[in-house]
């Protein structure tokens, strides 16, 4: 669960990254707007970093599918962004896609929310099995599937945590609702990890559990349990 928030995070922060170079020409009229002074641009670049992980949050929130609100009735989702009403110029804000319906690269961003499940299902699957010369299966496969949902929801509960403290209010009237909502920012979480994280843990425990080359069939050589002597090689 620790390992697919990091991706998610990770992810939101690269997408935020890069939709700041995109906008680029928006990003540096932005940051000189505020002020006109070396002391008021180092104390914008510092807010700018404070507030990055909050940003990278909203890019996760973004990459899951609920996206973020700019004010009520102005949400921003990967499938369109509404229109939204009057902001401060900040330089992150600049980052925020442009109004109007999603094109398949906005749609590109789902690629963060797979990769952290298929990293929680690797994970899983992994400790599924015990390594080593021999690999057997210690887990069934129900219960393997089951750590990866835990794992999911897990990951699910934390996001919605870091998207509750990334929003909040902005403002009063239109900007009294701003940032992701973290119900939703949980259940896309949920949605899109489950499935993911179940299948790639089943795969990999069995790639991981599958017989050695010469094994008797029907057999998965392993460790010795623990008194008792591992099985003699038949005689010649």
């Amino acid at each position: 669960a620790v390992a697919a928030t990091t991706v998610l995070a990770g992810g939101g922060a690269l997408l935020l990254t890069v939709s700041l170079g995109w906008h680029a020409g928006e990003t540096r009229r932005a940051f000189l707007r505020l002020t006109e002074s070396w002391p008021g641009w180092l104390a914008v670049l510092l807010l700018c970093v404070t507030l990055a992980p909050n940003a990278a949050v909203w890019a996760a929130a973004y990459a899951l599918g609920p996206g973020f609100l700019l004010g009520d009735g102005a949400p921003v989702t990967p499938l369109a962004s509404a229109a939204a009403p009057l902001l401060p110029p900040f330089p992150l804000l600049a980052a925020v896609p442009d109004a109007g319906a999603g094109t398949p690269l906005n749609w590109a961003a789902g690629v963060v929310p797979m990769t952290a499940g298929v990293v929680a299902g690797l994970l899983v699957g992994r400790g599924a099995t015990i390594s080593g010369r021999a690999p057997a299966p210690v887990w069934s496969a129900g219960r393997t599937a089951g750590a990866a949902v835990l794992a999911a929801a897990l990951c699910a509960a934390l996001l919605s945590l870091l998207a509750s403290l990334a929003g909040g209010p902005l403002g009063v009237a239109a900007l009294s609702r701003f940032g992701p909502v973290w119900w939703q920012v949980g259940a896309a979480t949920l949605l899109w990890l489950a499935p993911a994280a179940v299948a790639t843990s089943l795969a990999v425990r069995a790639w991981r559990a599958r017989p050695l080359p010469g094994a008797p069939a029907g057999r998965i050589p392993g460790p010795a349990l623990p008194g008792r002597l591992p099985p003699h090689p038949p005689d010649p």
